[in-house]
């Protein structure tokens, strides 16, 4: 039984898909984009996380801390990031997506660091 050349067409690219080098790189590319989306995805779930951040700071921080106060922290992250869109526009067309990803996602770690060790020093 002879197929069309349709269909041996679809099955060498199904062998090429299937094939493990393919693979590997189809999961760095999976964890690449939950990295990405871990690091970044901060700002938009800050209203979620606002609740529980004013209460514990309210309680063990500052008792006169409100609502408005932890809001101007969401105001500047989100006009900062707009600022720094620009940027990151201008140096990927300098220097390629990849490494301005890698630096950008590498300063915001960075400074999650920096914060975790200002905290200690704090209590």
């Amino acid at each position: 039984m002879s197929h069309s050349p349709k269909a041996r067409i679809r099955f060498a690219r199904c062998v090429r898909i299937m094939c493990p080098a393919r693979r590997v790189v189809g999961v760095y590319a999976i964890v690449g984009g939950i990295l990405i989306h871990l690091t970044l995805g901060n700002l938009y779930s800050f209203g979620n996380m606002m609740t529980y951040m004013v209460s514990y700071m309210h309680q063990r921080v500052d008792p006169t801390i409100t609502y408005a106060n932890i809001l101007w922290v969401n105001s500047i992250t989100t006009m900062a990031q707009g600022f720094f869109m620009v940027l990151g526009g201008l140096l990927e067309k300098q220097a390629g997506p990849q490494l301005t990803c890698l630096l950008g996602c590498s300063i915001l770690s960075v400074s999650y660091v920096l914060e975790l060790f200002h905290t200690l020093c704090l209590l």
